[in-house]
């Protein structure tokens, strides 16, 4: 159950109201189909991603080939470099690890962002290893996207709300950069 407390007026009295229960959802059910929902989503919204990593993307084009594949996003970082963003829906896969290299070669990419809803450690381990040894060429990052559904009850109407995050998953060797853990 979620507890909110909604602060009032000068004299700042303090409600709290029980209001709703909040589930994750997996993507899929928001966004039915990888290349035709959520790849436009993402595309309209590389904001909630630029916050994330920190750093500015602007898109290019979405559903780029390169060779036999689609690269999902072609994007452009803060210094006009480019930079390719490759989604997927559940946990990371080898699959979508050997896409992102494929495409970070085939745009001559100096970012490459990996989008999934859980990261399998043995995959940021890799991207962590990717970072140390292309460390001139490209920079790889991991991010989560995950939505949530509030639930809240009004009377004998149901609202839901759908509040959606993006959280980047940090690698070893960049804690151990900054002295965090």
């Amino acid at each position: 159950m979620v507890l909110i407390t909604r602060v009032h007026g000068k004299g700042f009295s303090r409600m709290t109201k029980k209001i709703g229960k909040i589930h994750k959802i997996p993507l899929r059910e928001l966004w039915r189909s990888e290349s035709r929902n959520f790849t436009p989503f993402l595309s309209k919204n590389l904001d909630l991603l630029s916050d994330a990593l920190g750093f500015e993307l602007h898109l290019i084009q979405k559903e780029v080939p390169a060779g036999t594949f689609k690269l999902d996003i072609l994007a452009e970082g803060e210094q006009s470099e480019k930079v390719v963003i490759e989604n997927q829906y559940g946990s990371s896969d080898h699959d979508h690890l050997g896409k992102i290299l494929i495409y970070a070669n085939a745009f001559d990419a100096k970012k490459a962002i990996w989008i999934c809803e859980e990261t399998r450690q043995e995959h940021v381990d890799v991207i962590d290893w990717f970072n140390k040894f292309f460390k001139d060429e490209c920079s790889f990052y991991c991010a989560r996207y995950q939505t949530l559904t509030l639930i809240e009850r009004q009377g004998d109407e149901l609202l839901v709300s759908y509040i959606t995050s993006v959280s980047f998953v940090p690698m070893i060797g960049e804690a151990l950069e900054t002295g965090s853990s």
